[in-house]
């Protein structure tokens, strides 16, 4: 807050954990929605047409996607060292093909070391699904990023999905 590029920014709180507000440019906020939009075998943006509360969601729609790595969709959250927490969200897919289908990870803010991940996306198409994942912070965090990853199974295995997330919360255990 004290910066002033995040003002609605809270402590242990999900900045726009609905997408519900705008969502500009990764460069413009230090604890919102980081969305990098540099790989046009990437869309993503927020659905005023499919959500699962609120009025809207994010859509990521993966388009032959091959890269190992798919760090596009992130957000650092303040929290407490040493301390358990209870991730939720909701998640959808149209038709996901891929050996390397995406999760999100939980990473530790002071090194940027995975804390704890949730399991894959299933393949193929599905409505509304509540993901869970519990994590501690390690003692030495202030925070913790989250992100969309991907299983790698290699360059020549691309990803084709329309992947919509909704309701980021999280709660101390």
């Amino acid at each position: 807050k004290q910066s002033g590029i995040d003002p609605e920014a809270e402590q242990e709180t999900f900045s726009n954990g609905g997408f519900e507000k705008f969502i500009g440019n990764a460069e413009d906020t230090l604890f919102g929605w980081r969305v990098n939009r540099s790989d046009g075998r990437v869309d993503i943006a927020p659905d005023p047409s499919v959500k699962k509360e609120g009025s809207r969601s994010l859509k990521i729609a993966f388009k032959t996607f091959n890269k190992r790595d798919f760090y596009n969709v992130t957000q650092i959250v303040t929290a407490q060292p040493s301390t358990r927490y209870h991730l939720t969200f909701w998640g959808r897919a149209d038709n996901l093909k891929s050996g390397g289908p995406p999760f999100v990870e939980i990473l530790n803010s002071a090194d940027g070391k995975v804390i704890s991940a949730t399991q894959p996306f299933g393949t193929g198409s599905y409505d509304w699904q509540q993901v869970t994942v519990d994590f501690t912070t390690p003692e030495d965090s202030e925070g913790f990023g989250i992100r969309t990853s991907r299983v790698y199974c290699g360059d020549a295995r691309p990803i084709t999905v329309s992947l919509w997330y909704d309701d980021f919360r999280w709660t101390k255990q």
